[in-house]
């Protein structure tokens, strides 16, 4: 077990916390730009912030990270899970989440006004919310699942799923997308309802045995060949 009060990594630098090892960090994690901090195999708990402008990359299935506040514009890669808890602060999601694990937001997650977010993580859920500020975007660049119990976009918003992709749902929930579009696909789960409430254009292709529902009012307009 190793403790930290602050640990920043800057310079181009790469830390590396080995398969078996606990760290504890009671202040903040800095990844710099160019910067990188890589788990093979390990716990790292922060209980202040994560600031990510490097990349963060876990290797490992059995890597567990938990952060009171994460704060990013970096790079995520993530083989295990990553918990994200409400301690009163706002998780800032940006720049780029991946990988074969997990996302799971108990807090409240933002991509704030004019962020972008490009998420492929193969699973993005817990019992938190996300929220889509106005004018942000987020782009799906690997298969992922989306079952977080609150998602909130805001005005002006795209949404776009690249091709050979699926964003699968497997929640209820109410989409007000500027604009859904790429050539990948976006299917709702089993037992499932995605009502779309705003004039939308799509190019993507819509699969699953789950429910469509345009909203009084709306239009879905599909352009996919």
């Amino acid at each position: 077990t190793v403790k930290y009060v602050d640990l920043v990594i800057t310079n181009n630098a790469t830390l590396t916390i080995a398969q078996g090892s606990n760290v504890s960090v009671a202040g903040v994690v800095n990844i710099t730009a160019g910067a990188s901090l890589v788990l093979q195999g390990a716990t790292l708990n922060i209980y202040n912030q994560l600031q990510i402008a490097g990349t963060l990359q876990s290797t490992s299935s059995s890597d567990s990270i938990q952060a009171v506040q994460l704060q990013t514009t970096g790079t995520i890669e993530i083989a295990g899970t990553m918990y994200l808890p409400s301690a009163g602060l706002n998780h800032i999601l940006a720049g780029s989440i991946t990988g074969t694990g997990t996302i799971n937001i108990q807090g409240n997650a933002l991509t704030l006004i004019g962020d972008s977010l490009s998420l492929g993580i193969a699973t993005f859920d817990g019992t938190g919310s996300y929220t889509m500020q106005e004018n942000s975007s987020l782009t799906i660049t690997g298969n992922t699942t989306l079952s977080i119990t609150t998602l909130t976009v805001q005005a002006n918003v795209p949404l776009t799923i690249n091709s050979g992709i699926i964003l699968s749902l497997g929640n209820n929930y109410t989409f007000t997308f500027s604009s859904l579009s790429g050539t990948g696909t976006l299917s709702v789960g089993s037992g499932y309802t995605l009502t779309v409430n705003s004039n939308i254009t799509s190019t993507v292709g819509f699969s699953g045995a789950g429910t469509l529902s345009i909203g009084s009012g709306y239009i879905l307009t599909l352009n996919t060949s």
